[in-house]
C-alpha cells in the first residue's frame, strides 16, 4: 500500500470487494466484473478492480490465476515506469493477492480515480459539438503516438481502456501490458488495428463516430506521414 493510505481506504470486510461493495458512498463501474469507486477523502476517490479473466474460458478460470509473480506486481512495474516516462495512467495506490492453491492465486488493485473521467466508448456515444469531437480524437492519437514512442506494448487496447478527463487521455488495464523499446511502425499499427476492432464492435449497437472524425485519430498519430500510413496498412483493411 502507498504510504499514507492506510486510514483512507476501506479494508474490513470478508475480502477487499466485499469491503467496497458496501462502502454506503460506493458507485459500481461495469467492464470484466464490477469495478467499485469509493471516497478516500481530501476530494479523492478509490477505486477497487478485482483481477477476473475474460474470453471463452472465462467461466472455467473465473478469477484465479496462475505464475510466480502475481498480475498486480507486474502492472505496478508497468504503471511506475509508463507514469516515469510521462505516460497517463491513474496512481496505483495498493495491490493484495493471496494464493488459491499451488501456483494459483486470486488478487486486486486499487487506483486513485482520475477525476470526472469517462471512457472513450462512453463519451463517443453522448452527443457533443463535431470541433471537441475532433479534438479529442486528435488527443487520442496524440497519446497513442507518445505512448508508443515510450515503449508501450498494450495487448488489451480498446475504447474501454481509454479514459478522457478535462481534455486528457489516460491509459487503464496494464496488468498484460510491457515497456520496452519504442514501438516499430508494423508494431504501431497492429495495437492501432486492435483498437479500430473494438470501435467497430462496440459501433454495432450504437453510432460512436464516422469515418471522417475516426480519422482523425489516425491523422494525429502519424502526423505529415499519415497519408503515406493510411495508404500502406488502412486503405485496404
Amino acid at each position: 500500500m502507498r504510504s499514507g493510505w492506510e486510514q483512507r481506504l476501506p479494508l474490513a470486510g470478508s475480502s477487499l470487494e466485499s469491503a467496497f461493495r458496501t462502502h454506503p458512498d460506493a458507485v459500481r463501474y461495469s467492464g470484466r466484473g464490477a469495478v467499485w469507486s469509493v471516497p478516500a477523502g481530501d476530494g479523492d476517490r478509490a477505486v477497487l478492480r478485482h483481477y477476473r479473466h475474460g474470453g471463452l474460458l472465462a467461466p472455467l478460470t473465473g478469477d484465479v490465476f496462475f505464475g510466480r509473480t502475481p498480475r498486480p506486481v507486474r502492472e505496478l512495474e508497468v504503471s511506475e515506469a509508463l507514469r516515469e516516462r510521462g505516460g497517463r495512467t491513474p496512481e496505483i495506490l495498493a495491490l493484495f493477492w493471496k494464493r488459491a492453491g499451488p501456483g494459483l492465486y486470486r488478487a486486486d488493485l486499487i487506483t486513485r480515480e482520475v477525476s470526472g473521467a469517462s471512457d472513450l466508448a462512453s463519451w463517443l456515444a453522448q452527443p457533443r459539438p463535431a470541433a471537441e469531437r475532433r479534438r479529442i480524437l486528435a488527443e487520442v492519437g496524440r497519446t497513442l503516438a507518445s505512448l508508443h514512442a515510450a515503449g508501450l506494448h498494450h495487448p488489451d487496447l480498446n475504447l474501454k481502456n481509454l479514459l478522457i478527463s478535462k481534455g486528457e487521455v489516460w491509459v487503464l488495464d496494464l496488468d498484460r501490458a510491457w515497456l520496452g523499446e519504442p514501438l516499430a511502425e508494423r508494431d504501431a499499427v497492429v495495437q492501432l488495428k486492435r483498437l479500430e476492432r473494438s470501435f467497430r464492435k462496440l459501433s454495432r449497437t450504437r453510432r460512436l463516430a464516422s469515418e471522417r472524425e475516426a480519422l482523425s485519430v489516425l491523422r494525429a498519430y502519424h502526423g505529415r506521414r499519415w497519408r503515406r500510413a493510411f495508404a500502406t496498412h488502412w486503405s485496404r483493411s
